[in-house]
C-alpha cells in the first residue's frame, strides 16, 4: 500500500501508518555502522594527507582520491552485501584499503631520488667504459663528468625539505649524468646516410608504383630524389660535427620526400570513397536503430542521399585534389548528421570502451611482459569489453548508456600491468653471477686495470645477457638468455698471476743479468764484484717486492722503472780501487758533485723530461770530466780536471719554476676569466653567480694542484686539459633557479586560489572569471619584477609581493561571495522593499569596509584578517524571518475577522447553519487578504491588501429580522450566482488563489477531511470572498503595475 504527500509516494503498512526504511530493510545497522566505520577511516586518511608537509597539493589530490576511491568502493560492497558477515568483511576491506592509501615520507623520496642517480651512474659508467672509441684519457673526462653530476644531484637531494623537490632533484641529475655520452663522428654519418637511402627507397618505390604516372614523370621525380640525395650526402661528408652530420641527412629527407606523385583522379576516387563508406555505415546505422519507426528510417535515408549526391557532384566537379577531398570530407559530415541519437549515443560509448581498450593493450604490448603473460592480460581486457558492450546495448536511456561506458572503462583501466616475473628471476641469476664473478676477481693480486678488464668483460655480458633476457617475448627465450649469460659470465678465466707484474718481473731480472755481466766483464777483483752484484740483488728484491705490492698498472710500470734505474745506477768502476786510487778519487768527487746536482735536480718541481734534459747536461759534464782525468798523467793534472768537472756540473742551473706547468696555469686562468665572463653575462642573481664562480674557483685550485703534482709534460698537459674541461663542464644555467622556484611558487599559489575561487559558493561566473583575470594580472606583474631581480631578496621581495596581490584578490572574492549569499537571503526573505533596502544597504557598507580595508592591508596575515573579519560583519548582518509591516497588516485582519465572527455569533435571529455560512465568509475573505499581503512586494501594497481585506470582512452583512432574513437569504442566492457567474468568468484566477491558499496551508499541516455538509455550506463564502480576492488582488496590482 502506498500514500502520495506533495507528490512523494511512501511505503505504509497495514494500518496505513508509514514505513520506516529501517524497519524492512536487512541488516540496516550493521550497514549504517559499517558506512560510518568506512567515514571515519576517510576523513582521518584525508587529515594525515592534508597534514603531511612534504607533498604538494597535486599529490595530496591524488591521494585524497585514491582513499575516497577506496570508500566508494567499500560503500559500494556493502550495498551489494546481503548478510551481516558479508556487511562486516566489506567494511573491514574498505577500512583496510583506506589505511593501507601510503602518504610517502620524504626519506622514500630522497631513497628513490639516490637510487635514480645511482642507476643512472651504473648505467652511463659501463656505457662510457665499454666505448671502443674512446681513450683512457677521454673515459675518465666522461667518469668525471658524471661523478660531478652525481655529486650535484645528491647534495641537492640531500638538502630537500619536499618529495617533489628531491625527485626532480634525481631526475635532474639523471639528466646530467645521461649527458656524459659518448660520440663519434663516422657513426652520425652512417646514420644520416641510412636516413637518406631509405628516404630515397621509399620515395622511389611510392613514384615507380604511381600507375597514374607516365614514364617521364616518373623519371623527372627520380631525377629530384637523385639530386636531393647527392646534395645531403655531399652535405654529411662535409660535415665536421655529428649535430651537422645529422641536420643534413634529415634535410635530405626532407627534400627528397617532397618528390610527391599526385592524381586528380586518384583524389576523386578517394572522395567518393569516403562518400560511399559514409552512405553505407549510415545506413547500416539508421536501418539497424531499433528505435526509429520505418517512416522516420527513410527520412534519415533520403537525407544521407541527398548529403551524397551534393558531394559527389561537388566531387565530379572538382578541377584540383584539395577541393575534391573537401567535397568528399563535407559530404561525409553531412552524412554522418543524419544519425538517430540514441544509437549515436551507444556508438560514442562503444568507441570510448575501445580506445580505453586499446590504450589498455598499448600500455601492455610496451611492457617488458612475456608474450604468455601479455596475451593473459589482453584477454582480461577483452572480457572487461564484452561485459561493457553488452551493458551498453542493453542500456534503454543516455543516461544508462554513460554508466555502462564509464563503469567498463574503469574496469579497463583497473587491469594493472605488473612487472614480469620471469625476466626478474632470470635478471637476478644474472646479477647473482655477476657478483660472484666480480668477487672472484677482486680476490686475486692482479693490477687494477686487470681486475677492472676481466670486471668489465664480465659486466659487459650480463649487460647484454639482462638486455636479452629485455629483448624476449617468451619464457622459454627468457629462460635460454638467461643460461647462456650465467654461462658464459662463469667461463670467464681469472688467472692466479698477473702478466702485467710478471713482465715487470722478467724485465727486472734482465736489467740485473746485464748488470751482472757488466760486472763479470770488469777488471774487478772478485771480492770487488761479489761486493758490487750482492748490491743488485737487493734492488731486485726491492723492485719485486714493490712491483707485488702495486695495485695498478702505472704502479706496476714505476716500481719497474724504478727499479732499473736502481740497478742501472750501480756503479762498475773501470778499474779497481786497488790500482789507480788517485783517479778514483777524483772521479768519485765528480760523482759525488753529480749527484748533489741530480738530488738538486729531482727536488725542483721541473716536469720529468725538463729533469732529465738537466740530468743529461750534467751526465755530459761527468762524461767529460772523467775522460779528463783519465786522460791525465800526473797527479797534478787530475786534480785540474777534476776541480773543472766539479765547476762545470756546479754551474748547471736549475729553474726554480717549471716553464711547462707556468703555461699550463695560465691556460686554467683563462678558461676560469671566460667561464667567469659567461657567469656575469647571464640572468641568475647575484648569489647564483656567485655560486658558480666558487665552483670554477674550485676546479682552478684542483686543476692547479694536479699541475704541481705532474712529473711529466704529459701528466702536466693531462692536469691542464682536465681542468679545463672541468671548468667548461661548469653548467650555467639558461634560467635562475632562485626566479624559476619563485614563478613556480607564484604558479602554484595562483592556482590554488582560482581552484577556491571556483569552488567559492556565491559568486557569479563572471565574478569568478574577472577575479581569476585579476590573478593573471598579479602574476604577470610579480613575474616580471622577478626577472628584472638582480638578487634573491629583490626576488623574494616581488614573489611576497605577487602573492599578497593574489591574496586580495582572493580576499575580495570572499566579500563577494558573502554579499552575494547575504544579498540572496534578504531577497528571499518575507520582507517588503522599504524593509530590504536598509539591509541591504548595510551589507554594501560592510563589504566596502572590507575592500578597503584589504587594499590598505601590507601582509598576508592582515589581509586574511581582513578578510575573515569582513565576512563575519557580512554574514552577522541579521536578516528577519517575518515582515514587522505585513505582520501588523495581518493583525489587522484578524481583528476585523474575530470582529466578525463575534458579531455573527451573537445574532440570535440566525441559525447555526446561516451563522457558520457567514463565519466561513468571513474566514476565506481574510485568507484571501493574508494571502494578498503575504505576496505584496512593497509597504503600500501591504497596506491596500489590508485595507480590501477588511473591507470585504466588514461588507458581509447580518440581518436581525425574519423579513431580513428573507432578504438575507435572497441575497446570498443572489450573491451565490454571482459569485458563480465570477466564477465561470474569471476561472482561471478563481482557481489561481485557490491553489496558493491550499499550498499555503500545506506548508504547516497535512491534508485533512471534514464534514462534506459543513464544506458545502461555506462554498457561497468562498466565491464571495473569492471576488473580493480578486478586486483587491487586481487593485494593487494595477497600482504596482
Amino acid at each position: 500500500m502506498f500514500s502520495r504527500l506533495y507528490g512523494e509516494q511512501r511505503a505504509l503498512d497495514a494500518k496505513g501508518n508509514p514505513v520506516e526504511a529501517k524497519d524492512i530493510i536487512p541488516n540496516w545497522d550493521e550497514a549504517k555502522a559499517a558506512n560510518q566505520a568506512i567515514d571515519t577511516a576517510l576523513v582521518n586518511k584525508k587529515g594525515k594527507i592534508n597534514g603531511a608537509t612534504n607533498i604538494d597539493q597535486t599529490t595530496k589530490d591524488k591521494l585524497i582520491q585514491d582513499a575516497t576511491d577506496a570508500a566508494d568502493a567499500a560503500k559500494n560492497a556493502i550495498v551489494q552485501a546481503t548478510t551481516a558477515d558479508a556487511i562486516k568483511k566489506a567494511q573491514d576491506d574498505g577500512v583496510s584499503n583506506i589505511n593501507n592509501v601510503k602518504v610517502p615520507s620524504l626519506e622514500d623520496a630522497k631513497t628513490a631520488a639516490n637510487q635514480v642517480v645511482k642507476d643512472a651512474v651504473d648505467k652511463q659508467k659501463a656505457l662510457i667504459n665499454n666505448a671502443n672509441n674512446l681513450s683512457d684519457g677521454e673515459k675518465q673526462a666522461l667518469n668525471n663528468q658524471v661523478d660531478a653530476a652525481a655529486k650535484t644531484a645528491k647534495d641537492a637531494i640531500d638538502a630537500a625539505t619536499t618529495n617533489d623537490v628531491a625527485t626532480k632533484a634525481g631526475q635532474d641529475g639523471k639528466t646530467a649524468i645521461e649527458k656524459a655520452v659518448p660520440t663519434s663522428l663516422e657513426d652520425a654519418k652512417t646514420a644520416a646516410n641510412q636516413v637518406v637511402k631509405d628516404a630515397v627507397d621509399k620515395q622511389k618505390a611510392l613514384i615507380n608504383n604511381a600507375n597514374n604516372l607516365s614514364d617521364g614523370e616518373k623519371q623527372a621525380l627520380n631525377n629530384q630524389v637523385d639530386a636531393a640525395a647527392k646534395t645531403a650526402k655531399d652535405a654529411i661528408d662535409a660535415a665536421t660535427t655529428n649535430d651537422v652530420a645529422t641536420k643534413a641527412g634529415q634535410d635530405g629527407k626532407t627534400a627528397i620526400e617532397k618528390a610527391v606523385p599526385t592524381s586528380l583522379e586518384d583524389a576523386k576516387t578517394a572522395a567518393n570513397q569516403v562518400v560511399k563508406d559514409a552512405v553505407d555505415k549510415q545506413k547500416a546505422l539508421i536501418n539497424n536503430a531499433n528505435n526509429l519507426s520505418d517512416g522516420e528510417k527513410q527520412a534519415l535515408n533520403n537525407q544521407v542521399d541527398a548529403a551524397a549526391k551534393t558531394a559527389k557532384d561537388a566531387i565530379d566537379a572538382a578541377t584540383t585534389n584539395d577541393v575534391a577531398t573537401k567535397a568528399g570530407q563535407d559530404g561525409k559530415t553531412a552524412i554522418e548528421k543524419a544519425v538517430p541519437t540514441d544509437s549515436d549515443v551507444k556508438k560514442n560509448a562503444k568507441d570510448a570502451i575501445d580506445k580505453a581498450a586499446k590504450t589498455k593493450d598499448d600500455a601492455i604490448d610496451a611492457s617488458n611482459l612475456t608474450a604468455e603473460e601479455k596475451d593473459a592480460l589482453k584477454k582480461k581486457v577483452a572480457d572487461e569489453v564484452k561485459i561493457a558492450k553488452d551493458n551498453i546495448d542493453a542500456a534503454t536511456k543516455d543516461a544508462d548508456v554513460t554508466t555502462a561506458q564509464t563503469n567498463g572503462e574503469k574496469a579497463i583501466n583497473a587491469v594493472e600491468i605488473p612487472t614480469s616475473a620471469s625476466k626478474t628471476d632470470a635478471i637476478n641469476a644474472i646479477n647473482t653471477a655477476l657478483a660472484d664473478k666480480k668477487a672472484a676477481i677482486n680476490g686475486t693480486n692482479l693490477t687494477d686495470e686487470e681486475k677492472s678488464a676481466l670486471v668489465n668483460k664480465a659486466q659487459k655480458i650480463a649487460d647484454d645477457a639482462i638486455a636479452n633476457i629485455n629483448k624476449a617475448t617468451t619464457n622459454n627465450a627468457v629462460n635460454t638468455a638467461k643460461e647462456n649469460g650465467v654461462e658464459t659470465i662463469n667461463n670467464i678465466n681469472v688467472p692466479d698471476t698477473s702478466a702485467t707484474k710478471d713482465a715487470a718481473k722478467n724485465a727486472i731480472d734482465q736489467a740485473a743479468k746485464t748488470k751482472d755481466d757488466a760486472i763479470d766483464a770488469s777488471n774487478l777483483t772478485a771480492e770487488e764484484k761479489d761486493t758490487l752484484k750482492k748490491t743488485v740483488d737487493a734492488e731486485v728484491n726491492k723492485a719485486k717486492a714493490a712491483i707485488d705490492a702495486a695495485t695498478k698498472d702505472a704502479d706496476v710500470k714505476t716500481a719497474q722503472t724504478d727499479g732499473e734505474k736502481a740497478i742501472n745506477s750501480v756503479n762498475v768502476p773501470d778499474t779497481s780501487a786497488t790500482k789507480d786510487a788517485a783517479k778514483d778519487a777524483a772521479k768519485d768527487a765528480i760523482d759525488k758533485a753529480a749527484k748533489t746536482k741530480d738530488d738538486a735536480i729531482d727536488a725542483s718541481n721541473l716536469t720529468a723530461e725538463e729533469k732529465d734534459t738537466l740530468k743529461q747536461t750534467v751526465a755530459g759534464e761527468v762524461n767529460k770530466a772523467k775522460a779528463a782525468i783519465d786522460a791525465a798523467t800526473k797527479d797534478a793534472d787530475v786534480k785540474t780536471a777534476q776541480t773543472n768537472g766539479e765547476k762545470a756540473i756546479n754551474s748547471v742551473n736549475v729553474p726554480d719554476t717549471s716553464a711547462t706547468k707556468d703555461a699550463a696555469k695560465n691556460a686554467i686562468d683563462q678558461a676560469a676569466k671566460a667561464k667567469n665572463d659567461a657567469i656575469d653575462a647571464s640572468n641568475l642573481t647575484g648569489e647564483e653567480k656567485a655560486d658558480l664562480k666558487k665552483q670554477v674557483a674550485e676546479e682552478v685550485q684542483k686543476a692547479k694542484g694536479n699541475i704541481d703534482a705532474a712529473t711529466k709534460d704529459a701528466d702536466v698537459n693531462t692536469a691542464q686539459t682536465q681542468g679545463e674541461k672541468d671548468i667548461n663542464a661548469v653548467e650555467i644555467p639558461t634560467s635562475s633557479k632562485t626566479k624559476n622556484d619563485a614563478n613556480s611558487d607564484l604558479d602554484n599559489t595562483a592556482d590554488a586560489a582560482k581552484k577556491a575561487i571556483d569552488e567559492t559558493s556565491g559568486l557569479t561566473d563572471d565574478q569568478k572569471q574577472t577575479a581569476k583575470d585579476q590573478i593573471d594580472t598579479a602574476v604577470g606583474d610579480a613575474q616580471e619584477n622577478i626577472k628584472k631581480a638582480s638578487d634573491n631578496q629583490g626576488v623574494a621581495d616581488a614573489k611576497d609581493a605577487g602573492k599578497l596581490a593574489i591574496d586580495k584578490v582572493s580576499a575580495k572574492a570572499a566579500i563577494d561571495a558573502a554579499l552575494n549569499n547575504k544579498k540572496s537571503a534578504i531577497a528571499k526573505a518575507p520582507l517588503t522593499a522599504e524593509e530590504a533596502k536598509p539591509l541591504n544597504d548595510l551589507v554594501d557598507q560592510e563589504a566596502d569596509a572590507a575592500k578597503a580595508a584589504i587594499d590598505d592591508a601590507t601582509t598576508n596575515a592582515v589581509v586574511e584578517a581582513a578578510k575573515n573579519n569582513g565576512v563575519e560583519k557580512i554574514n552577522n548582518i541579521n536578516v528577519p524571518t517575518t515582515s514587522a509591516t505585513k505582520d501588523a497588516a495581518n493583525k489587522a485582519i484578524e481583528n476585523a475577522l474575530a470582529k466578525k465572527i463575534e458579531e455573527i455569533k451573537a445574532n440570535t435571529n440566525l441559525t447555526d447553519d446561516q451563522k457558520q455560512s457567514l463565519i466561513d465568509q468571513a474566514q476565506n475573505a481574510a485568507n484571501q487578504a493574508k494571502e494578498n499581503v503575504r505576496s505584496a512586494s512593497t509597504d503600500e501594497d501591504v497596506q491596500t491588501a489590508k485595507n480590501n481585506g477588511i473591507a470585504a470582512i466588514n461588507g458581509i452583512t447580518v440581518k436581525s429580522n425574519s423579513v431580513d432574513d428573507q432578504d438575507n437569504s435572497a441575497t446570498n442566492e443572489g450573491n451565490g450566482n454571482q459569485a458563480g457567474h465570477i466564477q465561470s468568468d474569471n476561472s482561471s484566477d478563481v482557481t489561481k488563489h485557490s491553489s496558493i491558499q491550499q499550498s499555503g496551508n500545506e506548508k504547516t499541516q497535512l491534508p485533512q477531511t471534514g464534514n462534506e455538509t459543513q464544506r458545502g455550506a461555506g462554498l457561497v463564502g468562498l466565491a464571495i470572498a473569492g471576488l473580493v480576492g480578486l478586486l483587491g488582488s487586481a487593485g494593487f496590482r494595477k497600482k504596482r503595475d
